[in-house]
């Protein structure tokens, strides 16, 4: 009996799909959190769901939906809870996140994929990487920092990927690079004026915070050049929307850059701020009392 309610329950769950793969959009629905008993199940039939999936683009919507998820199931348990389960969650979290950048963007070089695809994908899996600021900061140092370097990769795979030339993409996926790698060094060359190959060549025994630090370039300046890309690949269609006489197209292009606009802007902002915030805490050295003033305090 436990054997047919338990093959039943796998066959409900790929044909219905998962409470994730039910979701549309990128709005948060959160399954079973670790804290429960069904939490192990619910992990499987998702890994089942996934393992039936010979599509890639269906494979990167329901990697970015298990990963929604997870982050919904994060927000939904107790402060008990979190406080015993939350690392194990993340970690779900991120390692869908890297599934999904690298499965999105196999779609997003594919010259067979519609460009409408290719922004749908590109605009979930940034909307996939924006992780609460309250839920990060419960973490412990090593793997909020961890946290961080995962979405920020997966921000710069979801703006700069597509907006790049396919063979350009290839040849470095050629040299074994990992997608996300691969928007790190095409936002590093953009950011820093430095060729790809440049770039390439410094990472040679380096890690890329080496490489950023080198190059004098933070990872705000690298999000802010992987937007300006974007926004100048918008203008280019707009440009070809409007000399084809497409109104419907300008009118969807215009929002969309304006939109992007006011992100850059508050990007900026936010870097600023935080050059802001590092020049007040920095603490002035006390000066060393020389000899001359030693002698002269014993005068007094």
């Amino acid at each position: 009996m436990k054997k047919f309610l338990f093959t039943s329950a796998v066959v409900a769950s790929l044909a219905l799909g998962t409470s994730a793969s039910a979701n549309t959009g990128t709005e948060e629905v959160s399954g079973t959190t670790p804290a429960q008993g069904m939490y192990t199940l619910d992990l499987f039939l998702e890994d089942l769901k996934l393992a039936f999936t010979f599509d890639n683009e269906k494979e990167a919507d329901l990697l970015l939906r298990f990963a929604q998820e997870r982050l919904a199931e994060d927000k939904a348990m107790t402060e008990e809870e979190q406080a015993e389960f939350l690392t194990e969650a993340i970690e779900g979290y991120t390692d869908l996140l890297e599934k999904a950048e690298d499965t999105v963007s196999e779609v997003i070089t594919d010259e067979d994929t519609s460009d409408v695809v290719k922004e749908e994908l590109s605009n979930e899996l940034e909307e996939t990487a924006n992780v609460d600021k309250d839920l990060a900061g419960q973490l412990e140092e090593d793997q909020a920092e961890e946290l961080g370097n995962k979405t920020d990769e997966a921000y710069l795979v979801a703006n700069v990927v597509k907006g790049y030339d396919v063979g350009a993409v290839k040849d470095l996926r050629s040299q074994d690079f990992g997608y996300g790698e691969i928007a790190k060094i095409l936002s590093l060359s953009e950011a820093s004026g430095k060729s790809v190959e440049e770039v390439v060549a410094l990472l040679e025994g380096k890690g890329f915070g080496e490489v950023y630090k080198e190059l004098g370039v933070t990872v705000a300046q690298v999000k802010e050049a992987a937007l300006t890309t974007k926004i100048t690949n918008l203008e280019e269609s707009l440009a070809a929307a409007r000399e084809s006489g497409d109104e419907k197209a300008v009118t969807k292009l215009e929002k969309k850059l304006e939109a992007l606009s006011k992100k850059k802007d508050r990007l900026a902002k936010t870097e600023e701020t935080s050059e802001a915030t590092e020049n007040d805490t920095t603490v002035e050295e006390t000066p060393v009392a020389t000899e001359n003033d030693k002698t002269r305090k014993l005068q007094k």
